[in-house]
């Protein structure tokens, strides 16, 4: 008589011979198999003998389970058979699992089958109906079409591209799994199915989490079939332990047998265990030399024992071999010969020994050499470390100063240094991101008079006060064209619309049309009288306006520049002219800040509006609603309706040029500080700045078809830029100062709390936000200064000055706790990074630890009269609290006993910010004066002094990926650091007043920053971004 095994279902023959014939009475007996892969396995009491008989896959009685009639069997095993089946109500063929009956179980098993079919994703089998009849556990499920991954690899191995686009897809849909609290925990490719069109969807959710979640990991579960897929902690039976990164240990077994076509431990499943605990996973290249290393370094990541060295999501994986899939640098790094060998040591250290003591007198002869080699190598990755951040410290001041041609060359040279290529970090890519607008950088030699586009962006050309235009490329960046006159100077320049064709305004008083690609003379030219000062297109490209230094503006037909009508400037002359979208009319600007708008064929003034200060530039929109004038005092004001007061905003600086974006609201704004600014002018808000000129006010110019714009500055230098890049928004604003700040899971949306009580939820792709709390309102009673989100969780701990704590569900968007502690105020509150606990320091104390079994009522409390909290931050594990007070003191709190060590740091400051870093060995404290201290809480010593900051550290927070920290502070900037070394790595330029708050995101790709002027800063960091 036939079973299967209870651990890894193969099949057993058991002798008729035992007990008195009657099946059920032999199968009672038993008590032990021996299975001929894993040996002796004990059968447990639990498992019913009517249900072991049934366990080789024999048929249900009945032909149709509720509404589903039975057609087929698909497959069995331990958790009972798969079944093609018909289901008669919706006339559809689908896959239905129909699980081995256990006591005290069903109601488990729907649960967690429910939770399953609650997972939508286009790589995930689809759960159709969960249901129980007859105290049956039925699990109607999605029915694909086509082979397991298991049977397809029973084929020899899939090509190379195609194995890691499914391991993608699967990563992905795990992700999606994991991001919705449901962790699979029996990933394996019997589990993985293949449709006919190759795509692979991941099944089997809620039975592998129930299995994984109710049985130890014992030669008496029912798991041990898919042990060679499992992670060290299942085969350990850390049940508690096993989390997304168990998936993520299987991702790294089936990568391993996609490629070599072997799993990386083999044997019965005993051995398999034992391997899997003491072992670690053996280089996929020792079977298959072609295999390239980045992928083999993605395959070990994932095989790693120690949970906390794998990739901590399904995503990061997913991110890793998409990276590989398009030839881009892996962010994981291999493990090296040196840490290989210790941890070889560590497992056997007998055989260690042995081996020690027989090469101990070859070692002593070469302990000099390798001494001296092993700190020559050591001083030349040092050195080489200490070139890479001098370099990008030295890029943080080009982008301050806006020399991209010498940030390109940097980063360029950085990227084709083989040993250097793989110390980039976030630095390096944000640095290249801000080079994403630019098109071409070119220079002029000289001050920069005027700039204009062609109206396709195929030409870009600059003149100074000299008598040559030059055209360049926008293709190469290479000079196309010199146009050159004899007499007078160049003082303007604008492309036609419609024809490209360049008219240029110079000081001999002519306006003269070029043809750049034959640029040898005009094609017209005609006399307007005095100098001429400036000249522009109408936007149809039928008329030529032209300005000179005095007297009246021009307008020229342009097909044959026959004289159209003289429109007069005034005594004091016109600043700036520009036509109407509609080329019917002309607004002048003169100086002064009198604003007025001529009718061309009447020669009537139709608006005249009374402006403040002096006038230096002009803008229309290409709607014609508004019209913007810019002035040397820095006052951008807008004229709409006569009947509408005009707005200004306030830039500080001396406005050079204006122009908007076609078809848009968005403003851009050259100042005399360096910077481009876009300005949303419906919001009233800046959405971005960029430093893009130097020694003068700038010029600048917009395509005809809005793709382009060019900025020409007093440095020579001239730059085109993609339009649509330039208005893509990186700095979001509240109303007042930003004093608390965080990513939500998945990085894609940014919670912010200000000074006046406003709380809101930023969608960062689109740019708008969603208010939770409302500015003034009744839940404002108080400024929101400190917020935190649970990892893990739906919870955000909101808190201001007042007594009182708010409890929001941020995927909700709805407060589900408020809590009142009673007390002066609260300086902080902080989730520990499991999820479990939460921190809430009062201002005067005490500190308060509440856990989730109960978020009403604290678990701990920690009172010390008179000393005032000013920051508090979790350890990674969450067992410990840091905390520090205005006495100058920091002290150790145990998460669970509340029992306290005061750190000896001796600071003469106030510390203001704490966190740990990634691995909870160092403490790093920021304080008052500017310095930053991190402390080794192991040896009880003091690391690093770090000193870069002019003022007060307000934030720091720690980089999800390698040794980085980013602090901000009252001298307006962030600072990343490298922690090994204590060196700066570079610095983020961006805000005008004090940083208050810091956050990263959870991909480590983008940092978040709060000021004091309500300003919230992205800055980007990854690739593809």
């Amino acid at each position: 008589m036939p079973i299967l095994c209870p651990a890894c279902d193969h099949p057993i023959a058991i002798h008729a011979g035992r007990g008195n014939g009657d099946t059920s009475e032999i199968l009672r007996s038993i008590s032990n198999v021996v299975c001929p892969n894993c040996g002796l396995v004990h059968v447990p009491s639990s498992l019913d003998p009517t249900t072991l008989d049934t366990r080789v896959g024999q048929p249900p009685p009945e032909e149709q389970i509720a509404h589903f009639r039975l057609l087929q069997p698909l497959g069995h095993g331990s958790f009972g058979t798969v079944w093609l089946a018909r289901d008669t109500v919706l006339g559809r063929n689908i896959a239905l699992k129909v699980p081995v009956p256990r006591e005290n179980e069903t109601s488990a098993l729907l649960h967690e089958a429910q939770a399953a079919a609650t997972l939508k994703h286009p790589n995930i089998v689809s759960i159709f109906e969960v249901g129980e009849i007859d105290g049956q556990v039925f699990i109607a499920s999605e029915y694909i079409d086509g082979p397991t991954l298991q049977d397809v690899l029973a084929n020899g191995v899939p090509e190379r591209t195609k194995s890691i686009n499914w391991l993608i897809a699967i990563s992905r849909a795990l992700h999606h799994a994991h991001e919705q609290g449901i962790v699979h925990r029996d990933v394996k490719p019997g589990n993985i199915l293949i449709n006919s069109e190759g795509q692979p969807y991941v099944t089997d959710f809620g039975l592998a989490k129930r299995i994984s979640s109710n049985e130890t990991i014992s030669s008496e579960g029912h798991v041990m079939g898919t042990a060679r897929y499992m992670s060290p902690e299942q085969a350990s039976g850390w049940t508690r332990a096993t989390d997304q990164r168990s998936d993520i240990y299987a991702i790294g077994v089936i990568l391993f047998e996609m490629l070599t076509g072997f799993t990386p431990f083999r044997g019965n499943i005993r051995a398999i265990l034992l391997q899997k605990t003491v072992e670690d996973a053996p280089s996929p290249r020792k079977l298959s030399p072609n295999i390239p290393r980045d992928l083999e370094t993605i395959c070990l990541k994932c095989l790693e024992r120690d949970p906390g060295r794998r990739y901590q999501t399904a995503s990061e994986v997913a991110d890793e071999l998409q990276r590989f899939q398009q030839g881009e640098p892996i962010r994981a790094r291999p493990i090296s010969s040196l840490a290989r060998g210790w941890r070889w040591c560590l497992r056997r250290p007998t055989i260690a020994g042995l081996v020690a003591a027989l090469f101990l007198s070859l070692s002593i002869g070469l302990a000099s050499v390798t001494y001296f080699f092993q700190e020559a190598q050591q001083n030349a990755r040092q050195a080489l470390e200490s070139l890479y951040r001098s370099r990008m410290n030295l890029a943080a001041e080009q982008l301050k100063k806006g020399d991209y041609l010498g940030l390109k060359r940097m980063l360029d040279s950085v990227a084709a240094n083989p040993q250097m290529a793989d110390l980039r970090g976030f630095e390096w890519y944000h640095a290249q991101s801000v080079l994403e607008p630019y098109v071409q950088v070119v220079n002029l030699g000289q001050f920069v008079q005027d700039v204009a586009v062609s109206p396709d962006g195929t030409f870009f050309a600059a003149c100074a006060n000299d008598r040559q235009v030059q055209v360049w490329s926008a293709e190469t960046g290479a000079r196309v064209a010199t146009i050159a006159i004899d007499v007078g100077r160049f003082r303007s320049i604008d492309f036609s619309p419609t024809d490209g064709l360049l008219a240029t305004g110079a000081s001999d008083g002519r306006v003269r049309l070029w043809d750049v690609q034959s640029p040898a003379t005009p094609i017209r030219v005609v006399k307007h009288g005095p100098p001429v000062a400036l000249i522009r297109f109408s936007p149809d490209g039928s008329k030529l306006a032209a300005l000179g230094s005095r007297g009246a503006a021009r307008i020229f037909r342009s097909k044959d520049f026959e004289k159209i009508v003289e429109i007069p400037t005034g005594m004091a002359g016109a600043q700036d002219i520009r036509f109407t979208p509609d080329g019917e009319a002309l607004v002048v600007v003169a100086a002064e800040g009198l604003m007025r708008i001529w009718d061309i064929a009447t020669r009537q003034q139709i608006v005249t509006r009374q402006g403040q200060g002096l006038i230096s530039a002009l803008a229309v929109s290409d709607d014609g609603e508004a019209v913007v004038t810019g002035s040397y005092g820095g006052n951008v004001t807008f004229w709409r309706d006569e009947s509408v007061e005009p707005t200004t905003f306030e830039a500080d600086w001396r406005i050079g040029d204006l122009e908007f974006l076609k078809d848009s609201s968005l403003l851009a704004i050259l100042e005399n500080n360096g910077q481009l600014r876009i300005y949303d002018t419906k919001q009233q808000l800046e959405i971005r700045k960029l430093t893009t000129h130097g020694l003068s006010s700038g010029a600048l110019a917009r395509s005809a078809d809005g793709r382009f714009l060019v900025v020409g500055s007093g440095d020579g230098s001239v730059k085109l830029m993609r339009a649509e890049s330039v208005s893509r928004p990186d700095t979001f604003w509240h109303r007042s100062e930003i004093r608390a700040l965080e990513f939500l899971p998945g990085g894609r949306e940014l919670v912010a709390g200000s000074g006046n009580g406003e709380l809101r939820l930023w969608d960062l792709k689109a740019g708008v936000s969603t208010p939770l709390i409302a500015a003034g309102g009744e839940a404002s009673s108080s400024a929101i200064s400190t917020l935190s989100v649970q990892p893990g969780g739906r919870l955000l701990a909101v808190a201001g000055r007042g007594s009182s704590l708010t409890l929001f569900d941020y995927k909700s968007r709805q407060p589900v706790l408020q809590l009142d502690v009673k007390e002066t105020g609260i300086a902080r509150v902080q989730f520990s990074p499991d999820g479990g606990l939460l921190a809430v320091a009062t201002r005067g104390g005490p500190l308060l630890i509440y856990a989730e079994q109960n978020w009403e009522q604290p678990v701990c409390s920690i009172s010390d009269p008179g000393y005032i909290f000013t920051a508090v931050a979790f350890s990674p594990d969450s067992r410990q609290l840091a905390v520090s007070g205005d006495d100058g003191k920091v002290r150790l709190v145990d998460s669970l006993s509340g029992g306290q060590t005061e750190l000896p740091l001796q600071l003469d400051s106030v510390p203001y910010s704490l966190t740990y870093d990634r691995t909870g060995e160092f403490l790093i404290v920021g304080t008052d004066t500017g310095e930053i201290r991190l402390w080794n809480l192991a040896a009880g010593e003091l690391r690093h002094v770090l000193s870069g900051h002019a003022g007060r550290v307000n934030a720091l927070a720690v980089m999800p990926y390698g040794a980085t920290l980013v602090s901000g502070g009252r001298d307006h900037s962030l600072r990343l650091w490298d922690l090994v070394s204590g060196e700066q790595v570079t610095s983020l330029y961006g805000h005008d007043r004090q940083v208050f708050e810091i956050a990263v995101s959870p991909d480590g790709k983008m940092i978040a920053s709060g000021g004091l002027e309500g300003d919230i800063r992205l800055w980007r960091g990854g690739p593809n971004l």
